[in-house]
């Protein structure tokens, strides 16, 4: 589930649930328009998809990933309470990617040489790389030790850590 936004005639969001089988692909549940992304529109919005469902005998869903839109994560929590909540690998590495270029984080220099520029660069992959793997990670075990890993190699860019911690890894 995601909702985009300000891409209409009308300027209002628009809530695109998708589905996926067994086989990979990728259909259509449904649209909703809503008039802005609060609590009660998307509790709104996931009920009447839940009457929907239960009108066309579809049982809950068991998965559902999202962007880290807080309001719609409370409101599938609410209305599905089994559910579990994942977040869409590729908005969380856009979100971490933004957070270090708009915050600056691997900023060596004001007026940087092509050459600072290209160690700011790999330091900034080297760390999304790491962040990548920590997604990924298929255990418990495999996760703690990349995210210590992380937590080594950076443990000088504290706001960074922190950042990582509040918004990403402590929901």
């Amino acid at each position: 589930m995601d909702c985009t936004y300000k891409t209409n005639r009308f300027n209002i969001p628009l809530l695109n649930i998708m589905g996926t089988t067994a086989l990979g692909t990728s259909f259509f549940v449904g649209f909703i328009f809503m008039s802005s992304e609060t609590n009660e529109d998307y509790l709104w919005g996931i009920k009447e998809l839940k009457t929907l469902m239960r009108g066309e005998d579809i049982c809950d869903p068991a998965v559902v990933v999202t962007d880290r839109e807080l309001a719609l994560m409370n409101a599938l929590k609410e209305v599905f309470p089994w559910q579990q909540n994942l977040l869409c690998e590729w908005h969380v590495t856009k979100a971490i990617l933004a957070y270090i270029k708009r915050e600056r984080v691997f900023r060596i220099a004001i007026n940087q040489t092509d050459e600072q520029a290209a160690e700011e660069e790999a330091k900034q992959d080297k760390f999304m790389a790491q962040v990548s793997g920590l997604i990924v990670s298929t255990t418990v075990n495999t996760y703690q030790t990349r995210l210590k890993g992380i937590q080594q190699d950076y443990k000088y860019y504290i706001e960074l850590l922190q950042y990582l911690a509040n918004t990403w890894l402590n929901l």
